[in-house]
């Protein structure tokens, strides 16, 4: 992945990120570190080289001379960190939305139990329920699912006890002092 909004250095400044041009790197050699960087997981010198029109070796002394391999690592971290939020955000507003449907659900249950002490005529001039026990039921079953999925569920919040005991039983330090040597 990468980013429209790159700050990158002049030799004069030191850079704040490492993938960013480094004090006394050449803006030739800065090129090429970017190719290789934007390479991704098909990243390799090779690649890089024939992307710049470049030799191999020339990529491989800067590659050394510059650490392209853990600048570009550093990189792959932060677009991955990127990618992480703006998930965690899709996520954030996927939930808000989802517990709006289960807002509107619970008010349509609660119309709903208004709704069966009202009766219909229908076409046959017969009188029944505006909403039927059975999609009453469904509605609220729905409703309060929703809920749980996005919320949780308050029984299952606990929490939990993790001890850890350091050192050997007596148990152990027999069976060890047991063992042949």
């Amino acid at each position: 992945m990468q980013s429209s909004i790159i700050r990158t250095t002049t030799p004069l400044e030191s850079s704040t990120n490492p993938w960013d041009r480094q004090l006394g790197e050449s803006g030739k050699a800065y090129s090429a570190f970017l190719a290789y960087r934007d390479l991704g997981i098909e990243r390799s010198l090779t690649k890089a080289a024939e992307k710049v029109t470049k030799k191999k070796q020339t990529l491989h002394r800067w590659s050394v001379q510059w650490d392209w391999r853990d600048r570009s690592y550093a990189w792959d971290r932060q677009m991955q960190e990127a990618e992480e939020r703006a998930i965690m955000k899709e996520r954030a507003e996927y939930r808000r939305l989802a517990l709006q449907m289960t807002k509107n659900l619970a008010d349509k249950a609660a119309r709903g139990v208004h709704a069966m002490k009202t009766v219909n005529v229908g076409a046959d001039g017969k009188e029944c329920l505006a909403l039927k026990p059975a999609e009453l039921i469904r509605i609220i079953e729905l409703s309060h699912k929703m809920q749980r999925e996005l919320l949780g569920n308050p029984e299952e919040d606990q929490v939990a006890k993790i001890e850890v005991h350091f050192g050997s039983t007596e148990d152990e330090e027999a069976t060890d002092s047991e063992l042949p040597l």
